[in-house]
C-alpha cells in the first residue's frame, strides 16, 4: 500500500507470519502455514487419499457436531519512503475471520451378504440411525429428513 504522509510518498507492506486455529471444540493450533488444498500426489507419486492426509491445519474431532472455525492471522509490518530500504515497525497487528462452520458427521460401515432386495434395508442404504443431537451433513440432509 502507498500513501502520502507529511508530503511524503509512503509504501507500507504487512506480511502474514502466524496463523491461529481455533477449531471450534476447544482445540487449538499455531501455524507459520495459512493451509491450502491438498496436493492430488505425494512427493513420492502416490494419490493423496483426501480422507486420511494430514497437514499443517488438518484436526481430528472426536465427536460429531458443528463447531465453527476461525483463524486469527497476524502480521509484521515494515515502511519505506520512496527509494530507501524498508524498516520493521516494532510489534504486530492480528486479524480475525469470520467463522467458518465445520460440519463432523460420523461413517459407520455395514457388511452384508448378497444383493439388497429394497435399498431401504438395513445394510443396503439404510435405515439410517441418528443418535440424540445428531444431524445429517448437509449434503444428506434431504435424505434424513424427519428421521
Amino acid at each position: 500500500m502507498t500513501d502520502e504522509i507529511l508530503g511524503e510518498e509512503v509504501e507500507i507492506r504487512a506480511t502474514p507470519i502466524e496463523y491461529r486455529w481455533d477449531y471450534g471444540d476447544g482445540a487449538s493450533r499455531t501455524t507459520s502455514d495459512s493451509g491450502g488444498p491438498l496436493p492430488e500426489t505425494t512427493p513420492e507419486g502416490e494419490p493423496v487419499n483426501p480422507t486420511d492426509a494430514e497437514t499443517e491445519t488438518s484436526h481430528v474431532y472426536t465427536d460429531t457436531g458443528r463447531y465453527p472455525v476461525t483463524v486469527e492471522t497476524v502480521f509484521s509490518a515494515e515502511f519505506r519512503l520512496e527509494d530507501e530500504d524498508w524498516v520493521q515497525i516494532d510489534g504486530t497487528a492480528s486479524l480475525e475471520s469470520s467463522p467458518g462452520e465445520a460440519d463432523i458427521w460420523r461413517a459407520s460401515t455395514r457388511h452384508v451378504s448378497g444383493e439388497c432386495d429394497h435399498m431401504d434395508e438395513w445394510g443396503c442404504d439404510g435405515p439410517v440411525e441418528l443418535e440424540d443431537g445428531d444431524e445429517p451433513p448437509e449434503i444428506f440432509r434431504d435424505d434424513h429428513s424427519g428421521d
